[in-house]
């Protein structure tokens, strides 16, 4: 829950210390655009995030290891999607997606194929926008609206 400037850049660290201690998010703030980090979620994050979070994150990087729970403990897509449902979130990147506690590594388009009934209730349109990320995507933040 600390913040520091970096310039006109707010960042805000939140405790991810369920994964490992130690572990931080980050909600980055540049005027009205907000940016969530969500790498270190070993389980969907505990709901007073939701207060930091509702509305308010126009883009969020959130870990999913696998596409369903495991014994591992690591965050699946469908529980993060979930958890992102409540929180409002709309523009979504799923990363550090490895296939390994699935069983199989599955391929990118097979991930992203799988979107749809990961998070049924996250249809394109009602404006919910949901990737795999990988590698040399870029996104931009032009008239309110996130492009990816």
């Amino acid at each position: 829950g600390n913040s520091f400037n970096v310039g006109p850049i707010e960042i805000t660290s939140i405790d991810a210390s369920s994964h490992f201690p130690g572990a931080v998010n980050y909600l980055i703030s540049f005027q009205k655009t907000k940016i969530f980090i969500g790498w270190d979620i070993r389980n969907p994050p505990a709901e007073n995030i939701l207060n930091i979070l509702t509305s308010d994150s126009h883009l969020a990087f959130l870990e999913a290891n696998t596409m369903e729970d495991s014994e591992t403990g690591h965050c699946s897509a469908r529980a993060i999607l979930s958890w992102a449902f409540k929180a409002q979130l709309r523009n979504i990147v799923l990363v550090h997606y490895s296939g390994f506690e699935d069983g199989s590594v599955l391929t990118w388009r097979k991930c992203q194929d799988m979107i749809s009934s990961l998070a049924p209730q996250m249809k394109k349109e009602d404006g919910y926008k949901i990737i795999f990320g990988k590698q040399g995507d870029i996104f931009r933040f032009e008239n309110g609206l996130w492009t990816f």
